[in-house]
């Protein structure tokens, strides 16, 4: 009877570490969905406006010339600002690649062109949305 008492005890415990290894071991899948078209700023803002605020016709060509107006200026103050950023970023980079080692800095260049590379297929996909 002791003998089917330990049995049964090793082949519980055989089973629950079965279990527990299978579902430790287990892989989390990850379901790739594609996202949604981005909307543009303007149309989603104007939408936004004119359900929020319940804007008649006329308001919304008033604001639409609004945007006309004012859109030629934002886009140029991000372009003065993407440029000094780059500068900065420049400067930086110059910085750190005086500190490196030789054959650091060549990591170092590597590391920036993959991160380039990364940025340029991240832009060109937001494009394409």
């Amino acid at each position: 009877m002791l003998g089917l008492y330990l049995f049964l005890v090793f082949a519980s415990g055989a089973v629950v570490g079965g279990f527990g290894h299978k579902l430790y071991s287990a892989k989390a899948v990850a379901a790739k969905a594609t996202p949604p078209p981005r909307e543009d700023f303007k149309v989603r803002y104007l939408r936004q406006m004119k359900t929020k605020l319940n804007l008649d016709e006329g308001q919304m060509q008033k604001l639409e010339g609004i945007f006309e107006q004012y859109g030629p200026r934002y886009r140029e103050a991000k372009q003065r600002s993407d440029a000094e950023m780059r500068d900065i970023q420049a400067q930086q980079r110059t910085e750190i690649k005086a500190m490196l080692r030789d054959e650091q800095q060549a990591a170092y260049q590597k590391m920036i062109e993959e991160r380039e590379a990364r940025d340029r297929e991240r832009k060109a996909k937001e494009e394409r949305r």
